[in-house]
C-alpha cells in the first residue's frame, strides 16, 4: 500500500510556491507574571496556535484553545530551556509546525496566542499550575511583506484547591507503588460525595465513577448537584440516599489512564485497588466492602476503564454500566485492524463510505497544508476517526489528530488520545517515552508493537479464555453503544457482542444479567438521551435491593 505524503515534504513543497514572508514570532514573559529564569528542569513547551479569518472559528473562537482538531488551523510547537524575564525568545526557524511554517504564512487577518507549559503532569495545560500564557493578538500578513509578532506571557495558570463541602470529600494520598515507579512523589485522588441524609451508622454501597478523557475527580461537583436535583421517589434519588459516589482521577502526565497497569503508567490499577480502595474504607467505615456493593460506571475512555476493571478485578467490582467505551477488540481500533492493517492513516473503504476527489468534504482529511495537486487516491484513502453530529460528514482524519499531538508533545509526550493509548497498550521506548504504534508520518503500523496490544484487548482476552471473562461479562456488564459513534466505537462492540452472546455458562432471570445494546440513531453524546442509558439507575437499584444492600424503604 503506497503511504500518504508526509506533512514535511508536503510543507516544504508549498513553503516554495508561496509569494508571502509570512511571519515572526517571539515569546517574552515580565517579572509580575514569573520572576524566576526557565530552566530544563521545568520541562517547558511552548505552544502558539493561530486562526485564520478565513476560519469560522475567528469569530468566536480563541487561539488558545487550539489546535483544533475538526479545523486544522496553523500551529507551532517548541521546546524552551532557558528563558529569562522580560527577554524575548524568537521561535526556532526548525520549530514543529502544522499547517504551514511560520514563513509561509499566507497573505489574510489572523489572531494568535501562546503558551507555555510547564511541568505538565496531566492532559490538560490548564491544569499545569505556574504555565503562563498571552492575550490574543491580531495581525495581519500583507502581500508579498513579512511581520513580527510579539506574544507576551502575562497570564498565569492557577489551579482552585480542592474545597470539601457538606457532602463532598475529597482524598488524595501519597501512593507508593505509583511513586516508586516514577521515581517522584506521585498522589492517587478521587472525591466522595457522601449519600443524602448521611447516616454513618448504617452501611453503604458504594458507586466508582470513572471520568472520560480530560475528566478528572472534580466531577464530583456535577455528580452531587445531579443527585440533590433528582426528583423524591425516582431511582437516581433512591440511589443517592444509599450509596457513595466516588469520582476517580485517571489523569497522568500520559493522560487518562485506564486504571489499567502499563509499562509506561505503571500499576495505576493495582495502586486503586490496594492502595486507595482501602484508604477509602479507614476513612469511611460506612462503606460496605463485598464485590457486589462496588459499582462501576464510565463513558468513553471511563467505559473502556470500568470495563478493565470488571473483568480485572472481580474479587473487587461486582457490577458495571459502561456506555460508548474506547475501542474493547483491537480489530476495530475505531476503523482500524491494528493486528492485520498496513496503516493506521490509509484504508480501502466501502463505495458508500468514500469521498470522492473533488468534493468539498475532502478539507476535512487533510491537513492544509497538501498540494492540490496530490494524488487523489491517497488523499481519499485517509483513515477517518471522527465524524460530525450529522453522522455521515467525517471531520477528521487519524493523520491529522497524530500530527497535531506530535506538536503538543513530541516522542508521544502530548498526554492526548492517541499518545494515551500508547502509553497504556504499548511499550516504553528506546527514550523512556511511550513506543509509538505508528510511523507518525506514514501511518504505518508496527506489528511487533501492534501484537503488544492484544494484553489490552479485552475481546481478545474474552475468545482466549471464555472459562474466566465469561461469566463476568453474563452476570456483571451492561455495555451500550450509539450505532452512530462520532468516533467509530460502536465497530468495536459489534465485534464483541456475538462473542459475548454466544456464551452458554449461565442461564440467568430477566432483568438479572448483563448485556450489551448497540442504539440505533445515538452517537457518542445522544445516547445519554436514550432509553437504555436511562434505565441504568433503575437496573442499579435493582441490583442492591437484590443484593440485599439497600433496606426495602430507604430511611428517612
Amino acid at each position: 500500500m503506497r503511504h500518504a505524503i508526509s506533512a514535511v515534504s508536503a510543507i516544504s513543497l508549498l513553503s516554495s510556491f508561496t509569494l508571502a514572508d509570512g511571519a515572526t514570532f517571539s515569546i517574552t514573559f515580565p517579572v509580575a507574571a514569573r520572576s524566576a529564569p526557565v530552566t530544563a528542569t521545568d520541562h517547558a513547551r511552548c505552544i502558539i496556535t493561530l486562526i485564520a479569518d478565513s476560519s469560522p472559528l475567528f469569530r468566536r473562537g480563541k487561539p488558545i484553545d487550539g489546535p483544533f482538531w475538526e479545523d486544522g488551523q496553523p500551529a507551532y510547537g517548541f521546546d524552551v530551556s532557558t528563558l529569562a524575564p522580560d527577554t524575548p525568545f524568537p521561535m526556532p526557524e526548525d520549530a514543529q509546525f502544522f499547517g504551514s511554517r511560520a514563513a509561509a504564512l499566507p497573505p489574510g487577518n489572523y489572531i494568535a496566542q501562546a503558551r507555555l507549559v510547564i511541568n505538565r503532569h496531566n492532559s490538560n495545560w490548564r491544569r499545569a499550575p505556574g504555565s503562563l500564557y498571552s492575550e490574543v493578538v491580531s495581525f495581519t500578513i500583507a502581500k508579498d511583506s513579512a511581520v513580527t509578532v510579539t506574544l507576551p506571557l502575562t497570564k498565569v495558570v492557577t489551579v482552585t484547591p480542592d474545597t470539601d463541602t457538606d457532602r463532598i470529600k475529597f482524598i488524595s494520598i501519597p501512593s507508593s507503588l505509583l511513586s516508586n515507579f516514577h521515581q517522584r512523589p506521585i498522589n492517587i485522588r478521587c472525591s466522595v460525595v457522601l449519600p443524602i441524609d448521611y447516616n454513618p451508622e448504617r452501611s453503604y454501597a458504594a458507586l466508582y465513577h470513572v471520568p472520560g478523557f480530560g475528566g478528572d475527580h472534580r466531577e464530583a461537583r456535577r455528580v452531587a448537584s445531579s443527585s440533590a436535583a433528582a426528583p423524591e421517589g425516582t431511582p437516581q434519588h433512591t440511589l443517592a440516599r444509599n450509596l457513595f459516589e466516588i469520582t476517580l482521577d485517571p489523569e497522568s502526565a500520559n493522560g487518562h489512564t485506564l486504571f489499567a497497569d502499563s509499562a509506561n503508567n505503571g500499576p495505576v490499577g493495582k495502586a486503586l485497588i490496594t492502595e486507595l480502595i482501602p484508604e477509602l474504607h479507614r476513612r469511611f467505615p460506612a462503606l460496605k466492602s463485598t464485590p457486589a456493593a462496588r459499582l462501576l460506571r464510565g463513558h468513553s475512555s471511563g467505559g473502556w476503564s470500568t470495563l478493565w476493571l470488571a473483568t480485572e478485578y472481580p474479587e473487587t467490582f461486582g457490577a458495571c454500566w459502561s456506555s460508548s467505551p474506547d475501542p474493547v477488540d483491537f480489530r476495530r481500533f475505531q476503523l482500524t485492524d491494528i493486528y492485520a492493517d498496513s496503516s493506521l492513516f490509509t484504508i480501502s473503504l466501502p463505495a458508500h463510505d468514500s469521498i470522492a476527489a473533488d468534493s468539498p468534504l475532502l478539507r476535512f482529511l487533510q491537513p492544509a497544508a497538501l498540494l492540490p495537486d496530490t494524488s487523489p487516491p491517497e488523499i481519499c484513502s485517509y483513515r477517518r476517526i471522527s465524524r460530525s453530529e450529522r453522522k455521515t460528514i467525517p471531520v477528521m482524519s487519524a493523520r491529522r489528530e497524530n500530527l497535531q499531538e506530535e506538536l503538543l508533545g513530541p516522542s508521544n509526550t502530548s498526554g492526548q488520545q492517541w499518545d494515551s493509548w500508547y502509553a497504556v497498550f504499548g511499550p516504553k521506548g528506546s527514550d523512556g517515552n511511550p513506543a509509538a504504534l505508528i510511523d507518525a508520518q506514514t501511518g504505518e503500523i508496527n506489528p511487533s508493537i501492534a501484537a503488544q496490544y492484544r494484553t489490552y484487548d479485552i475481546a481478545d482476552r474474552l475468545r482466549k479464555d471464555p472459562a474466566r471473562y465469561g461469566p463476568i461479562f453474563q452476570q456483571r456488564i451492561r455495555l451500550a453503544v450509539g450505532d452512530q459513534d462520532n468516533f467509530w466505537l460502536n465497530e468495536a462492540v459489534a465485534l464483541l457482542k456475538p462473542e459475548v452472546d454466544k456464551l452458554n455458562f449461565l442461564v440467568l432471570p430477566e432483568g438479572q444479567h448483563g448485556y450489551i445494546e448497540i442504539i440505533p440513531g445515538a452517537d457518542h453524546g445522544t445516547i445519554y438521551t436514550s432509553s437504555t442509558l436511562s434505565n441504568f439507575p433503575a437496573q442499579m437499584l435493582d441490583h442492591l435491593t437484590r443484593n440485599q444492600l439497600i433496606p426495602q424503604t430507604p430511611p428517612r
